[in-house]
């Protein structure tokens, strides 16, 4: 038990770092960087919407959830169908020792078989198969459109430590300026007194 909660536990930890490497590899692959000491100038090169749709769009694991749906589809389809129809071919008391033997039609004990079957599932039985396919249709949308919720959270927590750091870079940078003037106009007024 305490191996499967630890496997577990690994596969929780390994799936979150996959979600972050993923927007990470987003970022870095739409986000230009076009300051000094490589800050992203995310704000002024791509706005929230811009980014969420930008994520939404180039998820792996949004791609994954769409295949999940495919396959759930695909396999709603034969759900109500009848079983495939069985061709039987058979020979009984056939000799294999005697004069007769080695021969189908010398001994009139030996029966030749031909036929066609087809099971005939109870028709609740489709029914209920019908609707757990469905049923697997419905949660794998589900599931992607919490995958796609999970995504663009992601994205936007993204995007505002991003935006925060690009303002408080800006901001510093007017602070400094100010400062920068107050400076010279305290020495301007120091030379002239």
């Amino acid at each position: 038990m305490a191996y499967l909660r630890a496997c577990l536990m690994k596969r929780a930890v390994d799936h979150h770092r996959n979600r972050e490497h993923e927007l990470q590899v987003l970022l870095h692959r739409v986000v230009p960087r076009g300051r000094p000491g490589g800050m992203p100038s995310l704000a002024a090169a791509l706005t929230l919407d811009e980014a969420l749709q930008l994520a939404e769009n180039n998820a792996p694991s949004l791609t994954a959830q769409d295949a999940k749906i495919q396959a759930a589809s695909s396999a709603a389809i034969p759900a109500g169908e009848l079983p495939d129809p069985k061709l039987l071919l058979g020979v009984q008391n056939y000799p294999i020792g005697g004069p007769d033997r080695w021969s189908i039609d010398q001994d009139f004990m030996t029966m030749r078989m031909v036929g066609v079957s087809q099971e005939m599932p109870n028709s609740a039985k489709r029914k209920a198969r019908v609707e757990v396919a469905d049923a697997a249709i419905d949660r794998a949308a589900a599931e992607r459109r919490v995958e796609r919720l999970k995504v663009r959270q992601a994205t936007a927590l993204a995007w505002i430590n991003s935006y925060s750091v690009e303002r408080k870079d800006t901001l510093f940078q007017d602070f400094y300026k100010e400062n920068r003037l107050l400076a010279d106009t305290v020495r301007a007024q120091r030379s002239t007194c």
